[in-house]
């Protein structure tokens, strides 16, 4: 089971870091990732024309990608 949880984290850490670069590429500042309080953990937070932006990503292994805004 250890091994497919590393296999889980990776995956997810991926998805942050394209998520990220995405935002990024679009002009948004990123000011934290993997913040964390307590239980609570918000994947990226963002500022964009002074909008504060909190994105929590999803990713799963397949090709597919949307994005809806």
């Amino acid at each position: 089971m250890f091994f497919l949880m590393a296999e889980h984290n990776e995956l997810g850490k991926t998805g942050e870091e394209i998520a990220a670069e995405f935002l990024r590429s679009n002009g948004y500042t990123i000011l934290d990732q993997c913040w964390r309080s307590g239980y609570l953990e918000l994947d990226i937070i963002a500022v964009h024309q002074d909008i504060l932006v909190i994105e929590e990503v999803k990713k799963n292994a397949t090709e597919y990608f949307s994005w809806s805004s």
